[in-house]
């Protein structure tokens, strides 16, 4: 079962990127979209035990993927020309961020959610992945340009200013929501709970 899912989601990747590249758009888009259909099709078959007993060697295929990746984007790289583009690349993380934690506050308030759960959102937002960007810049043949570079570079420093606001925001919104929680139960608990006169 195993070596017949390597197979659909090898098939699918290669299908779906070579789609998109008639389109002039980098493989990885169609790979990424392949992947969500995958996803889709997957849950909605439900927890079949066939599916769910090949889960923890898919996983670790998926990171020895993404660790290769990373090893070639290391070999690939213009060291000096990252150095050089530092500035550039901190300067573009952070704008970047702001952007988007700004942009998803406003649209979470927009669609009545709350202040903490608009400021969720809006960090969410601020996730990227150095690995899809690299990617996509090998595909696009740019990595080793200047322009390559800073946008590598400026993916690093998203990921390293990230998960701070992103742990944060999460663990005060999990106890937000536990604590909103408990009482909801509580409430619920005294509403059922048999009154004197009716003893």
């Amino acid at each position: 079962m195993f070596l017949f899912e390597i197979a659909v989601i090898l098939i699918a990747a290669k299908l779906a990127g070579d789609v998109v590249m008639r389109w002039g758009i980098p493989p990885v888009v169609g790979q990424l979209l392949a992947g969500l259909v995958l996803g889709t099709v997957f849950t909605a078959l439900g927890p079949l035990p066939a599916l769910q007993s090949t889960q923890p060697l898919l996983k670790e295929m998926s990171d020895l993927g993404v660790v290769l990746l990373m090893f070639l984007v290391g070999l690939e790289t213009n060291w000096e020309q990252l150095h050089a583009s530092r500035r550039a690349a901190v300067s573009a993380a952070s704008g970047g961020a702001v952007i988007s934690l700004v942009s998803g506050v406003a649209i979470g308030l927009l669609f009545g959610l709350s202040w903490l759960e608009s400021v969720f959102a809006g960090v969410i937002l601020m996730a990227t992945s150095v690995t899809i960007t690299a990617q996509t810049l090998i595909e696009l043949e740019s990595l080793q340009t200047l322009e390559g570079t800073t946008v590598l570079g400026a993916a690093v420093v998203d990921d390293v200013i990230g998960p701070a606001p992103r742990s944060r925001s999460r663990s005060r919104w999990l106890s937000h929501w536990s604590t909103a929680w408990r009482r909801r139960m509580l409430a619920w608990r005294r509403s059922r709970a048999p009154t004197s006169l009716g003893c």
